[in-house]
């Protein structure tokens, strides 16, 4: 497993096995360049490293390896990697692999760590609109980065508008609900709040809002709550001022939205 240097050296893979891309930079398109057999394996080994970690994060680590009924995310990712060569097709691709891994989650946990498989083989260009091509060749397929819709963030706002009235010099204060809408397994959904006039191509300051926060990461299920202030000093009544908050996020679906702001300055 070691070359020359010693125990502690790089060994005969290409890198260290390793959840840090900076460190690990393998992705499915590797295996296009990397020798037969042991450069493809140390792509495949790389994917279930993300695995394995992605399933000690949510399940712990049990150090007794053959304790099937303790627990442990290390040992639950041995147990389907194994049940996992049990359910793929003779000569084997990597999305076969991947599929067959993620058939025997179902099978014996009912499906409860998908989303971490998906995680795990998404990171690493495995993701669910990957192409294996055909088994026999290492250059037909093709990588991708998405994971499962099922486990994807979803983001929802409430309210969708923000309209409030206040006499001139005075404040107002409002919750913005930013919420990711998926399953508890799904990934994080990530959002930040700009603010503009009209076009949220062209973000601008409005000296009338002030936010509690401008970023954050909710997980699936879950919520994070903006204050949003709107403060009439400076403008003289009657007016109404307007304009917009932008909330990027990661939902593919739903990268952007747009949150219509109407401040209103009476007498």
């Amino acid at each position: 497993m070691y070359n020359d240097v010693g125990r502690n050296g790089p060994g005969i893979r290409p890198t260290a096995y390793s959840t840090n891309t900076s460190v690990n930079p393998a992705t499915y398109d590797s295996i296009e360049t990397l020798a037969v057999p042991h450069g493809v394996g140390y792509v495949w080994n790389t994917m279930l490293w993300e695995v394995y970690w992605n399933l000690i994060d949510k399940h712990g680590y049990n150090p007794d390896l053959y304790d099937e009924t303790g627990g442990g995310g290390n040992v639950l990712t041995v147990q389907l990697v194994m049940d996992g060569m049990k359910f793929q097709a003779c000569d084997p691709g990597f999305v076969d692999g991947r599929d067959a891994i993620l058939a025997a989650d179902q099978a014996l946990t009912d499906g409860d760590n998908q989303c971490e498989i998906w995680a795990g083989f998404s990171k690493r260009g495995l993701g669910f609109s990957a192409i294996q091509g055909t088994s026999a060749s290492r250059a037909d397929g093709t990588q991708a980065f998405d994971t499962h819709p099922d486990c994807a963030p979803q983001a929802d706002v409430d309210p969708d508008s923000i309209s409030r009235s206040v006499r001139e010099g005075n404040t107002a204060n409002t919750n913005l609900k930013i919420s990711n809408v998926a399953s508890r397994d799904a990934d994080d959904l990530t959002w930040a709040i700009t603010e503009t006039t009209s076009d949220c191509a062209t973000p601008s300051d409005l000296t009338w809002v002030t936010l509690s926060d401008t970023s954050g990461t909710a997980p699936g299920g879950r919520h994070d709550n903006v204050k949003v202030r709107f403060n009439s000093a400076g403008i003289d009544a009657p007016a109404t001022v307007t304009g917009k908050l932008c909330i990027a996020t990661n939902d593919s679906a739903n990268p952007v939205i747009e949150v219509p702001l109407t401040l209103q300055v009476r007498d």
